[in-house]
Parts: structure tokens; sequence; C-alpha cells
């Protein structure tokens, strides 16, 4: 027997040690709710229960924005439907005024009333904005922008604001008389020589600049004359182009004119302007193309802004361009597939010296960031067009006289604004749908990964009690059998009585 150590006393406080250890632990997560408190619980459970965390709380952020998102698209939403109501209203005017029985005063309170009823448009167009965000007049849309010495002087036609449909572009000057192209002065109905052929930059970016006379704002179809070559016929060039136009999406025909021998590509579509342009073959992945093949001839092309309606035609020519044997490309010029595509244009109303405008072509858009992480799929972009009224081609609606009233009629002008105001309701009420399944998706996500970080890091309280009640009766016995334990060395004094 010895009584310098206590070997007893020590295996009894290591033991109670461990139980104190142990019970302190059982406490921390009941407490706390817990499994795991500090990284030293479960280094592998804490990193994995942390990302999934993260995950956690920012699909509660993807819910907040598409929740926002809807709430956007509504307000733009509820400001269409109420620019279709306009456009009803104002079909009705016409309809009246295009009536035999009405007089010329009658038709002039008709136009007072369409008058105010355009500007409401306008003023919707350029007034409707969620948190201080213009919704409708082009800014979250493909949008085409002037700058100018002097803007006053020079409009566009068929630019002007948001381009709703995706292709190329014919751009005019709306004021009457003589314009000035490349530094020329122009007449109305005469032409200028210009290249419409562009190689590609050393960079691989497309960039065309366009220069046209004047139009008399009413610009509807798109002329491309080719002159005889070794390569294609006629028939066979007229089914290649309008091949490639059916597939970029563009709602022209091309057809033959013996009168003139041209090939005319005619839209006829108020709002929808056109133009060609003719790039190399190598140029943007995804061009429609149509084919010249051994081509060792000049050709002669052309291409003429016409009015149909009042047959004025403006030219704008290139001659004795020279294409190589294969293919050539017809290449969209559009918003959305080329950023920063510039158009450049002069006027001289009746000077020798005019102010240059620039038309800047650039897509703007809205994402929505609708996921937790980066990348494309966790955003969703929103594109909101241009809703006044020149973009609807409703701003200079005259119903002053009976032929008027009838031409827009016929013309179904209102009709197609209609048609493109109940367009983008039902892009946006897509949007909307598509939100509101995004909202579901995300909140089903969030359920199954709280659920997963739950089962790395939350305590199970039964389980716990159950340690602490054996950690409790642990600590009594360990703390009962340190006391016999110390009492252990004082036997040895009986050996010494």
């Amino acid at each position: 027997m010895r009584i310098n150590q206590n070997i007893f006393a020590l295996n009894a406080q290591r033991n109670l040690q461990n139980t104190n250890s142990q019970l302190s632990v059982s406490l921390e997560r009941l407490s706390s709710g817990l499994r795991i408190n500090r990284a030293s619980d479960d280094a592998a459970g804490l990193a994995i229960s942390e990302k999934l965390r993260a995950q956690v709380s920012g699909l509660g952020v993807s819910v907040d924005n598409a929740n926002d998102g809807i709430s956007l698209i509504r307000t733009a939403e509820g400001s269409l439907d109420r620019v279709n109501a306009i456009l009803k209203r104002m079909r009705d005017l016409v309809g009246w005024a295009a009536n035999g029985d009405k007089t010329d005063a009658d038709r002039q309170k008709y136009q007072d009333e369409i008058n105010q009823l355009t500007e409401e448009i306008n003023r919707i167009s350029t007034t409707t904005e969620y948190n201080t965000k213009k919704l409708l007049n082009g800014d979250i849309g493909s949008k085409v922008t002037v700058a100018a010495a002097d803007a006053g002087e020079v409009e566009s036609a068929g630019v002007s604001g948001e381009i709703l449909r995706t292709g190329t572009y014919v751009i005019s000057v709306l004021s009457a008389g003589v314009a000035e192209v490349e530094g020329l002065a122009l007449a109305s109905g005469t032409g200028y020589s210009s290249s419409l052929y562009s190689a590609l930059g050393a960079s691989g970016a497309y960039t065309k600049t366009l220069n046209i006379s004047t139009a008399d704002g009413k610009s509807a179809s798109v002329t491309l004359n080719v002159a005889s070559s070794d390569g294609d016929t006629v028939e066979t060039a007229i089914q290649k182009i309008n091949t490639a136009l059916q597939n970029a999406g563009m709602v022209v025909t091309a057809t033959w004119n013996d009168a003139n021998d041209r090939i005319e590509l005619k839209s006829g579509e108020v709002g929808s302007k056109y133009a060609i342009a003719v790039v190399q073959s190598n140029s943007v992945s995804g061009a429609a193309n149509f084919t010249i093949t051994q081509v060792t001839t000049a050709v002669d092309v052309t291409v003429s802004v016409t009015d149909p309606a009042g047959g004025a035609n403006q030219l704008v020519k290139s001659t004795s361009r020279y294409f190589a044997a294969g293919t050539s490309t017809l290449e969209p010029v559009d918003s959305s597939g080329i950023a920063g595509v510039t158009f450049t244009l002069t006027n001289a109303a009746a000077a020798s010296t005019g102010a240059a405008v620039t038309l800047d072509v650039a897509k703007g858009s809205l994402i929505l960031q609708i996921g937790p992480n980066k990348g494309e799929d966790h955003r969703m972009e929103i594109t909101i067009n241009d809703m006044s009224a020149s973009t609807l081609g409703v701003n200079n609606i005259d119903v002053t006289n009976q032929a008027n009233a009838q031409a827009i009629i016929d013309a179904e002008t209102i009709d197609k604004a209609i048609e493109k105001v109940v367009t983008e309701r039902g892009k946006l009420g897509a949007y909307e749908n598509r939100l509101n399944h995004t909202i579901q998706n995300l909140g089903v996500e969030k359920e199954n990964l709280t659920s997963a970080e739950s089962r790395l890091r939350d305590a199970d309280i039964a389980q716990e009690m159950m340690d602490f009640t054996r950690n409790q009766i642990m600590l009594q016995a360990g703390t009962a059998m340190l006391a016999q334990a110390n009492t252990v060395p004082q036997t040895v004094l009986q050996l010494l009585r």
C-alpha cells in the first residue's frame, strides 16, 4: 500500500473531468439547439453546413428579387393596359371620321381628341416607372439614340425610339428638301455612290456605316439591285434571299421588278423598316446566308428607299463592287446581335453645310438575379420596348378629311399599334408566369437545403437529453467515488498501530 500517490483518486478524478466535459457539451447543445457550435465539434460538418446556410440565405434573397420583378412587370403591364384602351378609343374616332355623314368640322373635333390621346400615350411612355427606373421609354429595351449638333433639324423614321422587330433598319430623314450625304447636297430623287461592302476588323467585330439621302419619312420598302453576272440566276437569287429573310424573322418578301430590273424587298409594314448590308461570308456566326457562286465579273448593287404610297425613290448606290467566288452574307444589322452599330447622316435643309447626326443602336435590358449563384442560369433578362406614339406608328394620325381617315383604316395603322401593345403585354405576362414558377422552385429548393443543413448542424434534443441525464448521474457518482478514493490512504494507519 502506498501513501505518496493515490492512484484510486487520480483515476476517479480523470473520469470525473471527462464527465464534466461531456456534461458541458450537452448543456451547450441543449441551450443553443445546435450540434455544431464550434469547428472542433465537427470540422467537415461545419464546412458543409456553412455553405448550405449561405445557399439558403441566397435563395431567400432570390425570392425577394423575383417578387420585386413581378411588381415591376405588373407596373408596366398596368400602364400598357391604359395604352391599349387609348388605342381602342383612337380606332373608334378614326372609324367615325371615315364615315361620309361627317363634315370636316366634325372631323377636326375627332382630330383634337386624337392629338390629346397621342400626347397621353407619350406621357405614359415617359412617366411610367418603378423605383425611379423608366419602364416604357425604351431604356430597358433595344433603343436608338440620336446625337447631333442641332438635333432639332433631323428626325429619324423607323428607328426613333424602340425598334420592335429584330432585323435591319432603314434610316430616313423626315425633313423635306435637300439633304447632305458625305458632304454632297442631294435633292429629292437623286442618289449617291457609296460602298455597302465592309470587311471584318482584326477583333472580329462587325462595324458598318450606312450613308443615306433624304426620304419623306414613309419608307416602307428597300430595293436591292443586282446586275447580271456569271453566277446565280435571278430566280435562284430571289429564292435564297427570301429564305435568308425568313430565317432572320423579317416580314419582307423579295420579288423581281421587270420594269426596272430590280430585286425588291418590300415590308409594307408601318414601323417595320429594313435595310440590306452585304458583308463577307465569315462575318457573324448564325448570319442569314445566300450564295452567289463563281462571280468573276463586277456586280452593281443599288439600294433604294421607296415610298409605295407617294412613289418617291431615294437612292444610295454602290457600283462595280467585286465579290469573290463562294458565299456572301445577307447580314441583319440589329441591336440585339451587334452592339454599337452607328449610322451617320447629315442634314443641310437649304444650305451647303449641315449638322452631323449619329444614330447609335444599343441594346438595353434589366437583369433580375433570381438565383443564389453566378452565371446566366441564375439571372433573368427582361426587356420592355419603347411604347411611345412614334414607335407604335400613331404619332401622325390625321383624320381631318375622309380620305385620310379611310387610308388609316386601310393601312391598319392603329390595329398594328394595338397588336404591338398586346404582344408586349403578352411578353410581360410570360415574364410574370415564369417568375411565379421561379419563386415556387426557389421555395422548394430552400426547404430542401434548410432540411439538409438542419440535419448536419441542429442538435437532436431527445438524444442530448439522454446524454445529459446520463452525464448528470455519472457526475454525482464520480464525485462520490472521488470522495471515497480520498479516504483509501487512511487505511495505512491501521498498520502503524
